[in-house]
């Protein structure tokens, strides 16, 4: 949303009012000495008509000017509604500029730390749960080897025939030639080919073999996908790459800054550039609550020790995200913003971030295997 063209036109609407109210109080205060020295309030209306406006009928909202009284009163009465009118204006001004800035939000930092809370108890136990499932499967294959050891499986009605069987002489093997053997099972595995793809059982075979191995796949696609949303380390680098990749946006804003110093660009192009800077800015304090959410959450996971540190750096993150959205927003409304300046705030902000997120790690005790886990992904 263009906040700028938001909220120009009513701020607009009341300075011109403010001034128009200004205007009339001068201008009461001019006619209303002029007039006590002339004829009164006659020349009240005659040169209110002449020196302000001829259709202007109204020197105070709502008050007409055959209504007012002439004399200082009117004056200073005039004066002070008029100021306290353009207090008001200022007042509304002020407040509609500070809208027009995305700031953090402790409200929803607190939102999102809940739900940060939720999300991480929902993993561990997912992950749990296949962890066990994964232990019951090795169990399984494990005593299906070794059972056979401790069991007969030999059932006693099967025993007779064979002591039968060994009784039996062994009837001689005829040797078969190689050529012979090898022709006969080209000729099988021929015949069988062509009945599979020439008749009407043979295409339910391959059918039925098609639909359980895909199956199969798409079974073993799932649950190798399965572990990369549920199996993940509990740091802040983990949920600053899959959540908040603020480094994305910051990309997006340099590329935005560089067409906009493009002088050949129409007002199309630089309505969508400015357009899309403050989306990003906007974005940028989305995850800037995001990020300090999971600090807030990480903050109870920690020791007494470091409990200080991590509430003092997500304060310092806090703080200087939204000194520093204030600081670029402002630049971005100005009628010509210094788009060089702008794009040293963004490089500075990028490594402001790095270090704080660096700093951040070392209180929470990131291992080297979470974070080269977390680097594999990327």
């Amino acid at each position: 949303m263009n906040y700028r063209n938001h909220y120009s036109y009513p701020m607009s609407f009341l300075f011109a009012l403010a001034l128009m109210l200004r205007r009339c109080s001068a201008v009461n205060t001019r006619l209303a000495s002029e007039a006590s020295a002339k004829d009164g309030l006659k020349g009240i209306l005659e040169r209110s008509r002449t020196s302000f406006c001829p259709n202007f009928h109204f020197i105070s909202i709502g008050v007409p000017i055959e209504r007012m009284k002439m004399g200082n009163k009117l004056t200073s009465a005039g004066n002070v509604y008029a100021g306290k009118v353009c207090l008001l204006v200022l007042c509304v001004s002020l407040s509609l500029s500070a809208e027009s800035v995305r700031l953090l939000n402790r409200a929803e930092i607190n939102k999102k730390m809940v739900s940060i809370e939720k999300k991480i108890v929902r993993d561990t136990r997912i992950m749990f749960g296949l962890k066990a499932l994964a232990h019951a499967q090795e169990i399984y294959i494990f005593w299906s080897l070794v059972a056979p050891l401790f069991t007969d499986n030999t059932s006693a009605q099967f025993l007779p025939l064979c002591i039968e069987c060994k009784a039996r002489p062994k009837a001689p093997i005829e040797e078969i030639p190689f050529v012979k053997a090898l022709w006969s099972g080209l000729t099988t595995f021929g015949n069988n080919t062509k009945n599979l793809f020439t008749t009407r059982q043979g295409w339910w075979t391959i059918g039925g073999w098609g639909a359980y191995y895909g199956t199969c796949l798409a079974a073993l696609y799932v649950t190798l996908r399965m572990p990369d949303s549920f199996i993940h380390p509990d740091t802040l680098r983990w949920y600053v790459q899959t959540y908040a990749p603020y480094e994305a946006t910051m990309h997006v804003m340099k590329d935005a800054i560089i067409n906009l110093q493009d002088q050949s660009l129409d007002a199309i192009q630089i309505s969508y550039n400015k357009q899309l800077l403050h989306d990003s800015l906007d974005r940028l304090a989305r995850y800037g609550e995001s990020i300090c959410a999971y600090m807030a959450y990480k903050f109870k996971q920690l020791d007494e020790y470091e409990q200080p540190i991590a509430q003092r750096a997500a304060r310092n993150l806090f703080t200087y995200n939204n000194a520093w959205l204030k600081t670029v927003s402002a630049q971005c409304e100005l009628d010509n913003p210094d788009y060089d300046a702008m794009n040293k705030l963004i490089v500075g902000y990028e490594l402001a971030m790095a270090a704080q997120l660096k700093h951040f790690y070392a209180i929470e005790g990131e291992t080297k295997a979470e974070r080269r886990v977390v680097m594999q992904k990327e």
